[in-house]
């Protein structure tokens, strides 16, 4: 019995061992299992991140291919587009045989385009195009849809400014946009200290906080970005640079100070290649003109640096000599000569000037050939100083009047006499001891001869005979006055005007009769040697420039000015003036190398093209007198604008086909013709191209026999993309590029 039991206990020893051993083998399975489970989990997800990682890499490959599908639909190295002719595109077919379409676009993209963009390209279709690997083994695929946002507003910059010369982004009105509600609150709540700034995404703008509060929709005019290039000349040329002249005038009187680089001879060659003459034909200094003037229209003064040129300073000007002549003669051959010099000034321009000026002028008298022996001329110099004259009013005339003067006598005979004498006048402006005005200049100079030629009658039998007329000289443009021996300034009674101012006489102030021919219908100026821009409104800043578009207040002749658009005038002289002058591609007034908020002016969106021209000022330096453009009248004008389109330069909007005099009523003068360009040119662009790129990507494996693969991970992206649309200078067909914004989409 104890052996039984002692056998019994060995034997239930060895059981529970061998339970022990089971159950370890039981956990070291279940471990085993586990561990098996969680490494192949861990495998999946390595390769899982794998193929997401590559899905997301193979997402920049297809940025990479679809801006150079842009690009090589907008410049194929031999034609070249400055803006796209599409609102979306998408990747291609990459085999017609096995189209495979791609759909790209998720919930979450509508936030990065106005809805009418988004509208468009949902109804558009991409395709997939593979990624090989080695061995030529399609690794993965991509497909993408562009869409073109180049003329549409920028929301971050657009609107808040008050309407003036077009010179900051700001100054674009806002409140006609069909989505406005609030343009104020849309624009305090974009600027506040703790306000958006910047806009990544329309959701930013239109969100519950702003649906019908700020916005009516989803905004259909805005952009989330723009840039424009803006120190290269157009077409760009290898290393040449906008000339800056955008400073104050240095004491040199040579250069434009703050940082600019705007050196004469540059500033110079600038304005000839922008189309203006300089050559030695009547009024051929063209750009050396161009140039005084420009450094007269924003020096702080207002005394002319030169005399001896078109005068570009806001001062009274010597325009015309009258002289009044009355003699009687009596049958007792006794006479009675009475006799006068009015000398007039114009001040022709659109600003008060309330400084007293110096008048001082005389006249001398030398017989004429033709002067009958006994036949009276005076001998005794006229002369007049009238301190204090002061301008009446803006565009305005005055006149001074010699003391009367007077010669009796007898005639040695009775008979018919022609009394024939020159009247010879020299006359000065100043300002305080500074000269402003001179004919001539120099003052010892050749002076303005009026001629006076009388026939008269003595006879034994005759009443007292009276008689009472004038003779006189006008200059056809006072700042062109200071050479009355030229030829071409100043013409009189007796020039070959008889036929055209028959019976018409002075015109003391007011208008000069050669200019109301001048600028008659139809004009009539070939013997002007001119092409005049149609009025005689001028003005001068007298500060810095605030747009190029001011440059078309230069003086570059006699009544004409630097041309931003195309006065479809014939060339009289001296050949073929160019329809315009393209100043806005030359120069720049801003030191900075690219603008933000500019609008393409190729844009085919009226309400954005509108907002860049309304409310714009025709006087954008007097508010009080100006009239502003109405919404309607804006968007006609850009309607005009796009059908003409696309414009390779700013500078080509100026083509008669834009009708540019008719948006403003009033005089016919540049200032009212030319307002619209000019105070539009400092908000418009054609180095803009922008893009807002959905990308769609696969990490696939290709299928065999002709079979589908299989897609192992994807991912999608959305990317703002920026495009000069001008080749880099010295390359065929490169264009810079600029990732503005790239962002992984979860959806």
């Amino acid at each position: 019995m104890k052996i039984m039991r002692r056998v019994n206990a060995v034997r239930r020893k060895e059981g529970i061992a061998l339970l022990l051993v089971i159950g370890l083998l039981c956990i070291l399975m279940i471990s085993a299992v586990a561990f098996s489970i969680s490494m192949r989990i861990e495998r999946q997800g390595a390769f899982n991140y794998r193929y997401g990682a590559q899905a997301r890499h193979i997402l920049w490959a297809a940025l990479s291919e679809a801006i150079t599908d842009i690009d090589a639909s907008m410049d194929d190295g031999s034609t070249m587009y400055v803006y796209p002719e599409w609102d979306v595109k998408t990747s291609a077919v990459e085999n017609p045989s096995l189209p495979y379409r791609a759909r790209v676009l998720s919930r979450s993209g509508a936030n990065y385009v106005p809805s009418d963009l988004w509208i468009e390209a949902k109804s558009s279709n991409a395709y997939y195009r593979t990624v090989s690997g080695t061995n030529n083994w399609k690794v993965g695929r991509y497909a993408y849809v562009a869409v073109n946002m180049s003329g549409l507003l920028d929301a971050s910059m657009a609107g808040g400014l008050e309407r003036e010369g077009g010179s900051r982004a700001g100054e674009i009105k806002l409140d006609r946009l069909s989505e406005m509600i609030n343009t104020n609150l849309f624009l305090s709540k974009r600027n506040s200290p703790m306000g958006i700034g910047r806009y990544d995404s329309y959701a930013e703008m239109f969100n519950p906080s702003t649906k019908n509060i700020i916005f009516d929709h989803w905004p259909d005019h805005f952009a989330l970005y723009s840039l424009s290039e803006n120190s290269e000349v157009i077409p760009p040329t290898l290393g040449k640079k906008k000339i800056y002249i955008g400073g104050s005038v240095g004491n040199s009187d040579t250069y434009f100070q703050d940082g600019g680089i705007g050196l004469e001879s540059d500033i110079k060659q600038a304005f000839i290649e922008s189309g203006l003459i300089e050559d030695n034909g009547v009024y051929g200094h063209q750009a050396s003109l161009a140039y005084s003037n420009l450094l007269d229209y924003v020096d702080a003064d207002s005394i002319p640096r030169s005399l001896d040129a078109g005068c570009a300073e806001n001062v009274p000007m010597i325009n015309e000599v009258v002289v009044n002549y009355s003699l009687t003669v009596r049958s007792n051959r006794t006479f009675d000569l009475f006799y006068a010099v009015d000398v007039e000034w114009f001040y022709p321009f659109d600003t008060q000037n309330t400084l007293p000026y110096t008048l001082e002028f005389d006249a001398s008298f030398v017989a004429g050939p033709k002067n009958t022996a006994g036949a009276p001329v005076p001998s005794v110099t006229l002369s007049k100083s009238v301190p204090a004259i002061a301008v009446a009013a803006r565009n305005s005339y005055g006149s001074k009047e010699t003391d009367l003067g007077s010669l009796s006598g007898t005639l040695p005979a009775e008979g018919n006499y022609t009394n024939d004498f020159t009247v010879e006048v020299r006359a000065q402006i100043k300002a305080g001891a500074a000269i402003v005005d001179s004919v001539p200049y120099p003052y010892d100079g050749s002076r303005i001869k009026v001629a006076v030629n009388v026939p008269f009658q003595c006879l034994p039998t005759m009443t007292p005979s009276i008689i009472d007329t004038q003779f006189w000289s006008e200059c056809y443009d006072p700042r062109f006055n200071w050479n009355p021996a030229g030829g071409y300034q100043w013409f009189g009674n007796r020039e070959g005007l008889d036929t055209a101012f028959s019976g018409q006489g002075p015109s003391l102030n007011a208008k000069n009769k050669m200019i109301s021919a001048m600028f008659g219908s139809p004009p009539d100026y070939s013997m002007f040697r001119t092409n005049p821009d149609g009025g005689t409104l001028l003005y001068v800043a007298n500060r810095p420039l605030k747009s190029v578009g001011e440059l078309g207040n230069i003086c570059i002749a006699p009544w004409s000015s630097i041309r931003l658009y195309d006065h479809d005038y014939p060339a009289m002289y001296p050949g073929t003036a160019p329809p315009y002058h393209k100043v806005l591609d030359y120069f720049s007034v801003t030191n900075k190398s690219h603008l933000r908020g500019l609008v393409n002016v190729n844009t085919t969106n009226v309400a954005v093209l509108a907002s860049v021209f309304y409310g714009l000022p025709n006087k954008e330096y007097d508010a009080s007198t100006a009239t502003k453009m109405t919404w309607d009248v804006a968007s006609n004008l850009a309607m005009n604008v796009i059908a003409h389109r696309p414009y390779s330069t700013l500078s080509s909007i100026g083509t008669k086909s834009n009708n540019w005099p008719t948006y403003f009523t009033g005089p016919t003068n540049d200032i009212y013709n030319e307002a619209a360009i000019r105070n539009a040119a400092g908000l418009l662009t054609v180095r803009h191209n922008m893009f807002t790129i959905f990308l769609l990507s696969d990490s696939y494996i290709e299928g065999s026999g002709g079979k589908a693969g299989a897609t192992l991970a994807s991912a999608r992206a959305v990317a703002e993309v920026w495009r000069d649309p001008f080749r880099i200078s010295g390359t065929p067909n490169k264009h810079k590029w600029m990732i503005r914004q790239f962002k992984i989409l979860d959806d």
